[in-house]
């Protein structure tokens, strides 16, 4: 590989003047040995978890209120029983008197 230099002696190509390859700093996550992720997959990632959550709570949100119309159609059906019959030994008592 050729190494370009500008007016200054300072290398501009991906080598360096004696062969070797730059070295990632100190400080960069590289050498220090901890995963290197593109800050734009790392936000991918955090919208795709707030996305499964979001649906997750509208899910849940739907269910709770499919629960209480089931809880309140179930309580209306009882009362609606128990009315029926009361009403119905009304009728046969009155029909005994």
């Amino acid at each position: 590989m050729a190494v370009g230099h500008d007016g200054e002696d300072d290398v501009t190509a991906g080598e360096m003047p004696d062969g070797e390859a730059p070295r990632p700093s100190a400080a960069s996550p590289i050498s220090s040995g901890e995963p290197v992720i593109e800050s734009g997959r790392m936000k991918f990632d955090e919208e795709l978890k707030a996305m499964i959550v979001a649906k997750a709570k509208a899910k849940l949100e739907e269910n709770r209120k499919a629960a209480k119309a089931a809880a309140e159609a179930e309580a209306a059906a009882k009362r609606a029983a128990e009315e029926l019959k009361k009403n119905i030994q009304e009728e046969t008592k009155a029909k005994f008197e």
